[in-house]
């Protein structure tokens, strides 16, 4: 993706994102608020040893207590000190659950001890912490080696008595609340990013140029309700569908293929994108220019052209590759211009009929008695007929219907294309919105019935 891509699926997201964002807030400050407060208290003591008065047994007494200071942290935590501590101030818990409330460490290359004691009392915190800190020096004096007085030669001598907290350190609501608006937003920019890699629908133009370099030929406008787009193609001729696929046959047009364009497959990356109503519509729109024009339903598993064009099925395809019918016995007319070979009975082997040598020779010969041959074939991820079929005519031509077909689909389906080598021509929207369109002509300018005819 580029950059302006990653801004534009922000930017479409962008909505729910920010209300994701102001729910994780809303959430951190309502977890902060209903969070008892928790204080703590700390107490710092001091190693000192009796180890002989002269400067060598001074600096020997010195790194033995740097070498052992970690073992007296760990000290803190133990039974040994905390069990007094519960006895003494009649506390209602076990060693092993003070011990969570009880932290001690020491500074790098000092014989200092710090100890913590968070409670959600103020003045327990201090009481606790005051406690651990008198038993923890009992603690080392009874660990420690004795003199030959019998007296301990470490002690611990306590420099910063702990003191009542004032604030608590928990909950902050402020650090809360910022933290869970960057919990809200992460989560809004990952649902944006996976619906835009997988769940995304394509809407626009921009949606398909995003994911594909391949050139977008036209917009194919949905046809109104109740009606068929077929039937508003032949039935207006300067209507937008109609205009719409003129659009597409000027684009066709201008693609950089050898000797033009002749023959094509039409195809999708899903049922329902309306690739058999665009390949009608497209044969009826050639022909209107003088061209004699076939339509072919390649489409062996699920044909719709006979549906599309009300035009007899049980004779087509089918029939032909297997060598039951001729050619020009299978072929139908339609309208002036226009014929139309249906898919016939639909075969136990589709795939092989398709990728065979007779269709082979059938496209060649339909190629050299019409002007221009449509081939309308099965969408790409239910079957890789479009890939057999794209090699046999000047290129496949893929659709992709607005609001129906995601991103991933058509991507996969793109991928199949160009992994079997099949010359792609482009990519074609369909079902674009009428709104973004206005008819234009002698009866009608910009959408509305002119009030008196003028000179252009």
């Amino acid at each position: 993706m580029t950059l302006r891509a990653y801004v534009k699926t922000i930017q479409r997201h962008l909505a729910v994102i920010l209300v994701l964002g102001i729910l994780g807030a809303l959430v951190g400050f309502l977890h902060a608020s209903n969070t008892p407060p928790t204080y703590r208290a700390t107490s710092r003591v001091l190693l000192t040893t009796d180890l002989g008065g002269s400067a060598t047994d001074i600096v020997q007494g010195s790194n033995y207590i740097q070498n052992i200071v970690s073992s007296y942290v760990l000290l803190a935590n133990s039974e040994m000190v905390l069990e007094p501590v519960i006895d003494r101030l009649d506390l209602d818990v076990t060693p092993r659950q003070l011990a969570g409330s009880v932290s001690a460490s020491s500074p790098l290359n000092t014989v200092v001890i710090d100890v913590a004691v968070v409670s959600g009392e103020p003045e327990q915190a201090r009481r606790i912490a005051s406690a651990v800190t008198r038993e923890l020096a009992a603690a080392v004096s009874e660990v420690s080696p004795a003199s030959k007085r019998g007296d301990p030669v470490i002690r611990l001598t306590t420099v910063g008595p702990p003191s009542t907290p004032t604030f608590p350190i928990a909950p902050n609501r402020r650090n809360e609340t910022v933290l869970g608006a960057l919990v809200g937003l992460a989560l809004g920019l990952g649902y944006a990013f996976l619906r835009r890699f997988f769940g995304a629908s394509i809407r626009e133009v921009a949606d398909i140029e995003e994911v594909t370099d391949l050139p977008v030929l036209g917009e194919i406008v949905e046809s109104g309700r109740g009606d068929s787009f077929i039937r508003a193609v032949i039935a207006d001729r300067r209507g937008l569908q109609s205009e719409s696929l003129q659009g597409l046959i000027t684009s066709l047009s201008f693609l950089r293929v050898p000797d033009g364009v002749s023959s094509l497959v039409i195809t999708s990356a899903t049922p329902g994108e309306a690739k058999s109503s665009v390949a009608a519509g497209l044969a009826v729109a050639v022909a209107a220019g003088n061209m004699r024009v076939l339509l072919v339903d390649c489409d062996l598993r699920s044909p719709s052209v006979g549906l599309v064009t009300g035009l007899e099925s049980a004779v087509g395809v089918s029939n032909v590759l297997s060598g039951r019918f001729e050619f020009s016995t299978a072929v139908q007319e339609w309208i002036p211009n226009l014929d139309v070979l249906a898919a016939g009975p639909i075969p136990p082997n589709p795939a092989q009929l398709l990728s065979s040598s007779a269709m082979k020779d059938l496209i060649d010969h339909a190629k050299a008695e019409y002007d221009f041959v449509i081939l309308d074939s099965a969408p790409v991820l239910a079957a890789a007929d479009s890939v057999w079929l794209g090699h046999m005519t000047d290129g496949v031509l893929v659709l992709a219907r607005r609001a129906k077909i995601s991103t991933g689909k058509f991507v996969k389906a793109l991928e199949i294309l160009e992994t079997g080598r099949s010359p792609l021509l482009g990519v074609v929207l369909t079902r674009a919105r009428r709104r973004h369109r206005f008819r234009y002509g002698s009866d009608g300018v910009y959408g509305k019935r002119p009030r008196e005819r003028v000179d252009a």
